[in-house]
């Protein structure tokens, strides 16, 4: 329950309740989770408040209620009308391509269905020949958006689904090669019982990148494998000395602070450390010869490949644009990135500079400050990024179904505060308890460390984050684990390891709340 607020507190909460009134009768409405200033536009769209340099603006172009289910990947196809991947969920054939055209009004219905029963539909990218290629879980495919169904034609087949990064990511060169995410299946390539596996069979067809040629005709070859020892390469660029540029998803050690995500210069057939070695010359724990792991030999991590960067641990870069537009001169040639992380590293996008010959220590901030903030905007989680034809910057968020875009102008700054204590019962936190003991510390901590603190403090932490409400059937806490969620199942990929028992323990512990 909410416990009584204080009298200090319930000043600061009249206050920003008076601002929302301000703020409505002067040109705000609501749309989506965002608070909108329908006076104030950016780049002709109402703009919201979330963190931008001083003199730049975000705006809301698409809102969660115009159909987006789960989008990914956004490219620009003329002024007004763009293309969006949307997986709508983690189920497999339900993913739909969509063609947005702004130059329409909400109540017209801007989104018009291209294709849809997509497998996991995720990388999208304009040909050198003014195709349209998507990527799905098993497959990329290219059409003419003059008439789709009579041109799509799948050019690489057979990609690998299983395993916890199915999603296909990858980067046309200028040269017209497809350079190809070919994820990890597992985090660290360990047993059921957590055990190191050596030598690491799935690090030589996977957790690498593929390279395929496209020739005059457009028929599409493999050229081989590029370069290994890459976890999940869901941003992939070519900066403009020619070179590739991979943006790693790391592995999500029990720790808060680390490892980080790492930018890779990519060389033809180097190893990049996956799943022994990672960042510069560390080894990974699991993988250290003692005396009760005695299978794995010693390893030297001076063997494989050093990243020429680091971003923050848990920050999931999920894409990445060499910016080349006008609007911004001063990021010409650099890399726009999206973090989507959950955790404070993440929920921003930032710009990298990859043009240089030394490693990269610095990136700068372009959308930040995009926490939550009650009837002000929701939570961040960029995906796709996209540079439009003035040098605008559009992003997609997958959580709240919206697309925005980053411009020149001045910032909204409307801003709130939520105040939420929650109390929980001693009967709920010493179900919880049992939760924490059968469920979290064995199936849930290698991703989610802070599920192994006190267990007062990450049942609040729960229900304030809003996964768990008193209701399992409403609680994204519970769906996850069952699997009936449209966002990813908890465990990744693997809903056997939760019992009927595990979920029973979790429905007695959120129904006392």
């Amino acid at each position: 329950m909410i416990e009584t607020i204080p009298e200090q507190l319930y000043i600061v909460w009249m206050k920003n309740y008076l601002l929302l009134i301000t703020l409505l009768t002067f040109g705000h409405s609501y749309a989506s989770d965002y608070l909108l200033n329908t006076e104030k536009k950016c780049h002709g769209y109402s703009s919201v408040s979330v963190g931008s340099r001083a003199d730049n603006c975000i705006g809301l172009v698409v809102d969660k209620g115009e159909g987006l289910s789960k989008p990914r990947k956004i490219v620009q196809v003329s002024r007004s009308k763009f293309i969006l991947t949307d997986m709508v969920n983690w189920n497999p054939n339900r993913g739909v391509l969509w063609l947005l055209d702004t130059s329409k009004s909400q109540d017209e219905g801007r989104l018009t269905k291209i294709f849809s029963g997509l497998n996991l539909p995720h990388g999208l990218r304009i040909g050198h020949e003014g195709l349209i290629y998507v990527g799905e879980a098993h497959q990329i495919f290219r059409f003419n958006l003059d008439n789709p169904n009579e041109t799509k034609e799948t050019i690489i087949s057979n990609l690998p689904t299983g395993g916890k990064h199915p999603l296909t990511e990858f980067l046309i060169t200028k040269d017209n090669r497809i350079i190809v995410n070919v994820g990890a299946p597992s985090d660290q390539c360990l047993d059921e019982k957590g055990r190191p596996i050596y030598p690491c069979l799935e690090a030589k067809s996977e957790a690498l990148i593929r390279e395929y040629s496209i020739d005059n005709e457009g028929k599409v070859s493999l050229l081989g494998n590029l370069a290994y020892g890459l976890r999940n390469s869901m941003g992939l660029i070519e900066n403009g000395q020619g070179d590739i540029i991979q943006f790693n998803n790391g592995m999500d050690f029990s720790d808060e602070d680390g490892p980080n995500e790492e930018i890779n210069l990519i060389t033809k057939d180097a190893h990049y450390g996956w799943p022994y070695c990672y960042e510069n010359g560390k080894l990974n724990d699991n993988y250290k010869r003692t005396f009760f792991n005695r299978r794995v030999p010693k390893i030297d991590c001076s063997d494989y490949a050093n990243p020429i960067g680091l971003l923050p641990p848990h920050s999931a870069p999920l894409d990445a644009q060499v910016y080349d537009g006008e609007m911004f001169p001063e990021l010409k040639g650099k890399a726009i990135v999206s973090l989507h992380g959950y955790k404070p590293t993440g929920q921003r996008v930032i710009a990298v500079d990859v043009e240089g010959d030394e490693n990269i220590s610095s990136f700068e901030e372009l959308v930040f400050g995009w926490t939550a903030v009650e009837g002000i905007r929701a939570k961040g989680a960029p995906v796709g990024l996209e540079v439009g034809s003035e040098g605008e910057i559009y992003f997609v968020d997958d959580k709240n179904k919206t697309v925005m875009v980053l411009a020149k102008g001045e910032a909204n700054t409307s801003s709130g505060t939520t105040i939420q204590r929650v109390d929980l019962s001693s009967e709920s936190v010493d179900k919880f308890k049992k939760v924490q003991e059968q469920v979290l510390k064995n199936k849930c901590v290698a991703c989610h460390s802070n599920f192994a603190g006190e267990a007062k403090e990450v049942a609040k932490n729960l229900v304030r984050s809003g996964l768990v409400k008193p209701d399992p059937l409403n609680s994204e806490f519970y769906l996850r684990m069952s699997g009936e969620s449209e966002n990813m199942a908890m465990p990744p990929g693997n809903n056997d390891i939760i019992t009927q028992d595990d979920l029973e323990v979790v429905r007695e512990w959120i129904d006392s709340l």
